[in-house]
C-alpha cells in the first residue's frame, strides 16, 4: 500500500487532506509531507512538493503546537538529506509562489 494507507488515510481521506494543504492549514500540509516522503516511489521532484509542503507549514509558526513543530523540523531533515541545495531552492520558490496566491 501507499503512504497515505499505512498513516491510515483513505483515498477520500487524503483527497481532503490535500485540498486543506492547499488552503493553508498547517498540520494537513505537514501530514501531506510526511505521505508524500514516505511514499515508495517517491522521486526527486515529489520530494521538492514535500520540502514546499514543509516549508509552508513552517512558516505558520502561530498555528503549530510544540508536537507539529517536531515533526516538521524531523521531516525537513529527512526530505534535505535526500535533496540538493538547489531542490531545496526550487521548493522555496514554489512556496514562495504559493504563499503569493500564484
Amino acid at each position: 500500500g501507499n503512504a497515505a494507507e499505512k498513516l491510515g488515510l483513505t483515498e477520500k481521506a487524503a483527497f481532503w487532506n490535500r485540498e486543506a494543504a492547499i488552503r493553508g492549514h498547517a498540520r494537513a500540509q505537514c501530514m501531506l509531507a510526511y505521505s508524500i516522503i514516505r511514499a515508495e516511489n517517491a522521486d526527486r521532484d515529489s520530494l521538492v512538493e514535500a520540502a514546499k509542503w514543509l516549508i509552508l507549514a513552517f512558516n505558520q509558526t502561530d498555528n503549530l503546537d510544540e508536537q507539529l513543530s517536531g515533526i516538521i523540523n524531523q521531516e525537513w531533515q529527512n526530505v534535505c538529506s535526500r535533496l540538493n541545495e538547489d531542490d531545496i531552492n526550487e521548493a522555496q520558490q514554489q512556496a514562495d509562489a504559493a504563499l503569493a496566491g500564484e
